[in-house]
């Protein structure tokens, strides 16, 4: 209306910012715990002089171990799914294996060789990709007797990355399988300090004008 007083310019106040923690520890298990390997399917849990309790044996009779895992989306006013999962594990060979024996990584259905797990050789990093899924194996002890039979046993850090195209229902089945030409005394293998992590995209924000997720400008996702 001529002579009235303008109208104060409104600002559009900022659209929320999605509150994210780039990284989440979903597993961390040192299976301990009474009744940690009841968690698996098919699990069990061991222990003898030189090991700590640990998920196995894995062997003969005893072949194969599986869990669903949980990936939750990040908190905040706009979930976001998880870029990728990590896995990390300690993997124990014990007693005699042969050149035939394997140790199998089983995700989502997706089936990862870790190598060679003959007794009788120098065990050395290998690693290695299967389906878009990348790990890698490194020696952590070789050439002692830490239990169970008198053969000399291997300790190794498995590593592996997953991408989210491999979780869609963000579930993840994460199992242990071997394949071993021997009874369980005589060969066996066991898992330890299992550490699953998912990571998120914390340079998404929301739109003031939408509430979907907007990528910050220069951000890796831009």
């Amino acid at each position: 209306t001529p002579g009235s007083p303008s109208a104060a310019p409104t600002t559009a106040s900022p659209g929320p910012t999605v509150s994210c923690v780039p990284e989440v520890v979903l597993e961390d298990e040192d299976f301990e715990g009474s009744g940690s390997g009841a968690e698996w399917d098919s699990g069990s849990t061991a222990s003898d002089a030189g090991f700590s309790q640990f998920l196995g044996q894995l062997g003969t009779g005893s072949n194969e171990m599986s869990k669903s895992i949980s990936i939750p989306r990040s908190s905040g006013p706009v979930p976001m799914m998880a870029d990728r999962v990590s896995i990390e594990f300690a993997l124990y060979q014990i007693d005699n294996w042969s050149p035939g024996d394997k140790f199998f990584v089983q995700v989502m259905g997706t089936e990862i060789d870790l190598g060679e797990m003959d007794a009788t050789s120098t065990s050395v990093t290998l690693n290695g990709s299967e389906s878009g899924i990348s790990w890698e194996r490194q020696i952590v002890s070789q050439g002692v007797n830490l239990g169970f039979g008198s053969q000399l046993d291997k300790e190794y850090l498995v590593e592996l990355s997953i991408p989210a195209s491999l979780f869609p229902g963000e579930t993840l089945l994460l199992g242990f399988r071997v394949v071993t030409s021997q009874g369980l005394e005589f060969q066996s293998a066991g898992v330890d300090d299992l550490v699953v992590t998912a990571y998120y995209d914390c340079s998404v924000t929301a739109s003031p004008a939408t509430g979907l997720p907007t990528v910050t400008p220069g951000s890796p996702s831009a």
